[in-house]
């Protein structure tokens, strides 16, 4: 549970009237958790960095009141546990990161209430399967990381909805595929 993290957002960050459907202008690509350059300030105050901090679940409605964040960082923790409403009250995420954990599967409407992603990594965790309607919802996803799974098929419905995908990142059985359209 996340609720002993201070996560209420200033009022410069959210602005009077401002619309939660509103996606917002794009943010650029999620940086690596630690590494590089410090995020510019205006990206920095919709961006949500929880990596390194050994979580293991996100509950139903912990982010209940966040719908300014624009990017999650939830890579690098123990996540085992995904409730099926963990992103409920973030309409206007792009960006979200769930890399290096230890997830093994995730429910099939856990992206439904995040209308607006455009980024989603998953590498390094766990997953052995993904339920074909997995990704129905992200029809604005352009970049997608599965690589480092232990997936070993993918449904073709599983793509289905993605239509603006540009960069993907798959392995399967051993094989890698990256490719960028």
């Amino acid at each position: 549970m996340l609720a002993a993290l201070p996560l209420r957002p200033s009022a410069a960050i959210v602005a009077p009237g401002a619309d939660a459907r509103d996606c917002g202008p794009p943010i650029p690509r999620m940086p690596v958790p630690n590494h590089g350059p410090p995020l510019p300030p205006e990206i920095a105050a919709v961006t949500l960095d929880l990596s390194l901090r050994g979580l293991t679940e996100v509950q139903a409605h912990d982010w209940v009141g966040q719908d300014h964040i624009q990017a999650l960082i939830l890579s690098l923790n123990d996540l085992t546990v995904l409730e099926a409403d963990a992103f409920v009250g973030l309409p206007r995420l792009q960006a979200l990161s769930l890399y290096s954990n230890d997830l093994t599967t995730l429910p099939p409407n856990l992206f439904d209430p995040l209308p607006c992603l455009r980024e989603l990594r998953l590498h390094g965790n766990e997953l052995t399967a993904l339920d074909p309607n997995l990704f129905a919802s992200l029809t604005r996803l352009e970049a997608l990381d599965l690589w480092r799974n232990q997936l070993t098929t993918l449904d073709p419905r599983l793509f289905a909805s993605l239509t603006r995908l540009v960069l993907y990142h798959v392995s399967i059985e051993g094989y890698r595929c990256l490719r960028r359209t």
